[in-house]
């Protein structure tokens, strides 16, 4: 008797499910699974497959000697050589990045939008420079 009770009860929780949640409910989940924009981006570590070309062009552009994270400094500082990285959003350019360890890589990952900011506040500063 107990066993029939629970299937009835199994049964009807799994018709309910599939068939009479609420719209509201369906929605809210929606809402919830959507990907933010950040979620949708790659931060991808340069390799050799890396399109030489643009590379070039990004390493020439880019106007930070420092890791956009630490704020230590490239070539000769504590930190050595850049870690190179290509950020990829859906429907944006891709951006080099350049970072120092792998402590500053998480970091990034936490909030790009703030270093990527700092980067295109470098990119203005220089461009305003070189203008005058």
């Amino acid at each position: 008797m107990k066993t029939n009770r629970l299937v009835i009860s199994l049964l009807a929780t799994i018709a309910f499910l599939s068939i009479g949640s609420p719209a509201w409910a369906h929605k809210a989940h929606q809402e919830q699974a959507a990907p933010e924009s950040n979620q949708e981006a790659e931060l991808i570590k340069v390799s050799d497959d890396t399109d030489a070309a643009w590379l070039a062009h990004a390493r020439a552009d880019y106007p930070l000697n420092s890791c956009i994270v630490s704020g230590d400094e490239f070539d000769g500082g504590p930190m050595g050589q850049p870690i190179d990285f290509i950020y990829r959003q859906p429907g944006k350019d891709d951006r080099l990045v350049r970072m120092c360890c792998k402590d500053c890589i998480r970091d990034f990952r936490k909030d790009p939008e703030k270093y990527l900011k700092q980067i295109d506040a470098a990119q203005a500063a220089t461009a305003s420079s070189h203008a005058h």
